[in-house]
């Protein structure tokens, strides 16, 4: 494999990544936005919701870093 191959790869993996990084976010945000618009937090188990919701932004948060470490892209030079 050459180098330029790589470097492609390597461009078309990042790539991919941003697109789910971003879908998953714009998901995180929409069922945010669905829990508010019904106004979802009058009784304990409504906040269920409200607490998995949390980690999940928090981990989108931190997955741009994960997706640009070179060792990320590893396991697709293997193949």
């Amino acid at each position: 494999m050459s180098a330029t191959q790589s470097r492609d790869e390597q461009r078309l993996v990042g790539s991919f990544c941003a697109v789910l990084i971003g879908l998953a976010a714009f998901t995180c945000v929409g069922a945010a936005l669905e829990l508010a618009s019904l106004r979802h937090w009058n009784e304990f188990d409504q906040f269920i919701p409200w607490f998995v919701l949390a980690p999940v932004a928090v981990g989108i948060v931190g997955l741009p870093d994960l997706a640009t470490e070179p060792r990320g892209h590893a396991a697709v030079r293997r193949g």
